[in-house]
């Protein structure tokens, strides 16, 4: 009997400890839990910023690219969304065009953009666009697959290329 009081008295500290321990790492269980929700979140946050970041700016290319009155206008309008690698790969057949300052407008009538890629200071887009072309008084309407690659300079996404994937006119 002498001997099972003590053993008891160790079994009830033992137990106690064990039951302090378990309760202390399942504190620190759900802490650590909770601390991974916070990090993947924010991760996954990042991520969707990146993906988006460069989207508007995308956007806004096609707008002055594909929107404008006048050819001169559109070359002023699109300078000012690229960097000098964009603008001439925006326009490889610049030569006289931009001299001339009517008889054409276009209208983006639609676009649908995708970003394919997006990792740090460059975003890769894939761009479907519909467009309203007028020239001496004869419209026509054309679908075009564009592909971008927008470069981070000084804090915000501009176009440094511009890839043609296909066109073709409809009815």
């Amino acid at each position: 009997m002498k001997i099972v009081i003590p053993f008891l008295i160790v079994c009830v500290v033992f137990l106690g400890f064990t039951v302090y321990e378990n309760m202390q790492l399942r504190d620190t269980s759900e802490l650590l839990r909770l601390e991974k929700t916070k990090a993947e979140n924010r991760v996954t946050e990042l991520e969707r910023k990146l993906r988006t970041e460069g989207m508007k700016e995308n956007r806004d290319f096609f707008d002055a690219f594909l929107t404008y009155d006048s050819t001169k206008k559109r070359y002023e309008q699109v300078r000012g969304v690229t960097t000098d690698k964009g603008f001439r790969a925006s326009f490889p057949y610049e030569s006289q065009l931009s001299d001339m300052d009517g008889g054409i407008s276009s209208r983006l009538l639609s676009q649908e953009n995708y970003i394919l890629e997006g990792a740090g200071q460059e975003v890769i887009c894939m761009n479907k666009l519909v467009v309203n072309t007028v020239y001496d008084d004869v419209s026509s309407k054309s679908i075009f697959v564009i592909k971008t690659r927008l470069l981070k300079v000084d804090g915000e996404f501009l176009v440094n290329d511009v890839e043609f994937i296909s066109s073709n006119m409809v009815d």
